[in-house]
């Protein structure tokens, strides 16, 4: 704000410079050379190149490496898209990744394992994290790492932390990424392995902050999202649920709806269920 106001009474000095006195309110179909060349009036010409130029922003060279690697391309995609839909449906972000650092550069910074971009609406708080690794059983959480699990199946690639605005830990809920046909998933060479890898996100994730009112019967994952980007058999339903397992087909301009409208559906449930137990939240 104080450097809005240094620029505005710059500006409101420069014209009533002589040079400005005698400028017509019609735009010049030229920028004068004077407001090129003068250290004076140059300012305002990077001004004036600055709002009208289209904003574009460069991507982390760190990127260029990744373009073969199409299945951690479509990890990235699933990440941002995830953050896109909840910001369009009245999440607003707070910090993490772009949130902090688009102020002070034009670069879109890399996305790091661990990345974590937190949003609030309401009386909720979500911490959308990236590809983190999940501590072992032993150790103890805290509201910066509030889960953990005895599984070596311990890397989601997204992980949603839920949270009260008091930092009231809810749970959690996992995304995974897949880029292949739901027919693989379900059918192919490794398709026990993928389907014991979403039960023990189910089952083995635990945590030491969930509310005392849940028990013991409450699991810590309040759901889990196998998201993958091949085209869907014909014999099985581009979105079904097994036991709070569910499968979405997401791709560029198909399937984006369907599977944020499942996924606010289950924040809004362990959401619900807090406060049948807790009361007012």
């Amino acid at each position: 704000m104080c450097q809005l106001q240094h620029i505005y009474l710059y500006l409101i000095g420069l014209l009533q410079d002589d040079f400005m006195i005698g400028v017509t309110e019609s735009r010049a179909k030229f920028v004068p050379k004077a407001l090129v060349l003068l250290p004076k009036y140059n300012l305002i010409y990077k001004y004036y190149l600055e709002i009208n130029r289209d904003h574009e922003f460069a991507l982390s060279n760190n990127y260029h490496f990744y373009w073969k690697q199409t299945t951690v391309l479509y990890e990235i995609r699933v990440y941002i898209e995830t953050i896109k839909l909840l910001i369009d449906n009245g999440f607003m972000p707070i910090s993490g990744w772009i949130y902090d650092s688009l102020a002070d550069s034009d670069q879109l910074p890399f996305l790091n394992e661990g990345t974590r971009v937190v949003l609030k609406n309401g009386d909720l708080k979500i911490r959308v994290v990236y590809n983190e690794k999940l501590p072992g059983i032993i150790k103890r959480n805290t509201v910066s790492d509030p889960v953990k699990t005895a599984s070596t199946r311990n890397k989601p690639d997204i992980r949603i932390d839920m949270f009260t605005l008091d930092s009231v830990f809810l749970g959690n809920i996992i995304i995974d990424a897949k880029y292949q046909r739901l027919n693989r998933i379900l059918k192919g060479q490794h398709a026990t392995k993928i389907k014991e890898q979403f039960r023990e996100y189910r089952n083995s994730i635990e945590s030491d902050f969930l509310p005392i009112e849940f028990g013991s019967q409450v699991k810590c994952v309040q759901a889990v999202y196998g998201v993958y980007a091949g085209d869907e058999d014909e014999s099985i339903p581009f979105h079904f649920e097994e036991n709070n397992i569910f499968y979405d087909r997401v791709k560029p301009g198909y399937g984006s709806s369907e599977f944020i409208d499942g996924l606010l559906n289950q924040i809004n449930d362990r959401k619900k269920f807090y406060h049948l137990l807790h009361g007012n939240f």
